[in-house]
């Protein structure tokens, strides 16, 4: 999970173009339609757009926070430097209404036997992914193979929306 401490430290010291943005962008009923969106740059200039349609620029700094009125649309940073353009972007999403679990292809590692990975992600009715969701999914496992996760033998760890696990074989 992306820590603000390390985007800060990122956009005082690496030389190549950085940007990134932290803030609250869910649609949800009760929230505030200003919000406070926290940006870490070391770029020159960055503006800001939400559903394509600019809607501030300000000069870079190692940190700044603004406000920006929600819309159920994708917000986007773009900071310009002498050495190139950077894009982060917050992704609106809603309530969480389903658990998805997709096998990461060709993520089989023969040496601790037949194992395969997989993502668990918690989505809004739009199919989104909720990116301020974070608990335990519980997983079964039916047939000759086992859970193997982070936690304990039958629950996926879940942050940001996403968990991972792996299947091993039995035989």
């Amino acid at each position: 999970v992306p820590k603000m401490s390390a985007a800060f430290l990122q956009a005082k010291y690496l030389k190549r173009p950085f940007i990134k943005l932290f803030g609250d962008w869910a649609g949800r009923q009760g929230k505030a339609k200003s919000r406070e969106i926290h940006v870490f740059t070391n770029c020159e200039k960055v503006a800001f757009s939400v559903g394509g349609r600019e809607r501030a620029s300000i000069p870079g700094k190692a940190h700044a926070v603004l406000q920006v009125d929600y819309e159920d649309e994708e917000l986007t940073a773009e900071g310009r430097s002498a050495g190139g353009v950077v894009v982060d972007r917050l992704v609106p999403f809603g309530e969480a209404k389903s658990v998805v679990v997709v096998i990461e292809q060709g993520k089989v590692d023969r040496a601790v036997g037949d194992v395969a990975g997989f993502l668990v992600c918690v989505n809004d009715e739009r199919g989104r992914l909720v990116a301020d969701w974070d608990g335990d999914v519980g997983v079964m496992i039916e047939g000759p193979a086992v859970l193997a996760a982070y936690s304990s033998e039958k629950v996926v760890m879940v942050g940001g929306g996403v968990g991972r696990g792996f299947i091993r074989s039995k035989g």
